[in-house]
């Protein structure tokens, strides 16, 4: 039904609402969503962000879309129907008001995300990397909205996960800077989700040895040891802890392999980076007990002690994090209570 007015709708007013009512029903769990998919609601949606004249219903069709798209059956839909052309071309239309480019953004995020399972590529991405990541770092780089932030950033660092190539264009368009320097502009009002997209695409992208000089000039490790400042509160919710501990992993991990090159591993000691590093070891509270946040910064001391010397780590009393085996200091300072012997 829901579909049959999107499809031929009787007035304007009838489009939205069933376009407001699609968007809540993808909220009602994958079966509902499979029925979408079946009734060719993929399609009637694309029609709508092809067709329409209005730029608020274009946005409300767009949004539809992300919230559909977060299963295999529909991404696959919205890929056959050339939905990732669509929306590439879409997002080079700098004309295109910017609640229409963020809605874009959001679907592109949605159908490349890491935890959608059983998606593993979508036809047609490789080819449209370089224009679709110009798009989003123009987006990065414009926006004063933080949710038009989030959401570019989402699918930068979504990109990142599922298409390995994305690298080239993301150092092509210096992507990593232009994101940097605007979560650097929100100052303390950078929310903590922004920040994990951060720090996630600054460690994929360090994943990739030659995208570390670049980073490097960018002072990228500056930005990751800001990251790694976070703590959480009991104040917060719990997603908003969950993402903390996610950003001070990804900085650990992306401050490791950062300090792959020595130049990098003396800045982290030049800017007390040890220090944190330490702590966040040392103290179970700082890293809300996470021992996937203790084996990242325990890889990056061993990174920098090998390239720098032991001299930093002694200083602060914490030689045991550095030696002798990676295995013993996580016993250590584990926060797991079953024995490992």
């Amino acid at each position: 039904m829901l579909v049959n007015v999107i499809e031929e709708p009787g007035t304007e007013m009838a489009l939205r609402a069933a376009l407001s009512s699609l968007c809540d029903l993808g909220t009602e769990g994958p079966h509902l969503i499979r029925l979408v998919a079946e009734c060719e609601g993929v399609n009637a949606l694309l029609a709508v962000v092809l067709e329409s004249r209005s730029s608020s219903i274009r946005t409300a069709a767009l949004r539809s879309l992300s919230t559909v798209c977060c299963i295999t059956d529909t991404i696959r839909r919205f890929e056959q129907a050339g939905g990732l052309e669509i929306l590439a071309e879409l997002l080079t239309e700098e004309t295109r008001p910017e609640a229409e480019l963020s809605e874009a953004a959001a679907v592109l995020a949605q159908i490349t995300a890491p935890w959608v399972e059983g998606n593993h590529n979508v036809r047609g991405l490789t080819e449209s990397l370089p224009s679709i990541v110009h798009s989003l770092t123009r987006l990065v780089s414009n926006t004063r909205s933080d949710e038009t932030l989030l959401l570019s950033a989402a699918a930068l660092a979504n990109l990142t996960f599922m298409e390995p190539q994305a690298v080239w264009p993301l150092l092509d368009c210096s992507t990593a800077g232009e994101l940097l320097q605007s979560v650097k502009l929100r100052g303390p009002q950078a929310s903590v989700f922004l920040q994990e997209q951060a720090a996630t695409l600054l460690a994929n992208m360090a994943a990739v040895p030659e995208s570390r000089p670049y980073l490097a000039e960018q002072r990228a490790v500056v930005g990751l040891l800001c990251f790694l400042q976070i703590r959480h509160s009991p104040l917060q919710r719990a997603a908003e802890i969950a993402a903390a501990e996610r950003v001070q992993q990804k900085s650990a991990i992306a401050i490791s392999r950062l300090c792959s090159n020595p130049v990098v591993a003396a800045q982290v000691v030049e800017l007390q980076g040890v220090s944190r590093l330490v702590k966040l070891c040392k103290d179970k509270r700082e890293r809300n007990h996470s021992d996937g946040v203790l084996v990242a910064c325990l890889a990056a001391l061993r990174k920098i002690a090998a390239n720098c010397g032991t001299g930093a780590v002694e200083e602060l009393d914490a030689l045991e994090l550095v030696q002798p085996r990676l295995l013993d200091s996580f016993l250590l300072y584990s926060s797991r209570p079953e024995s490992y012997v």
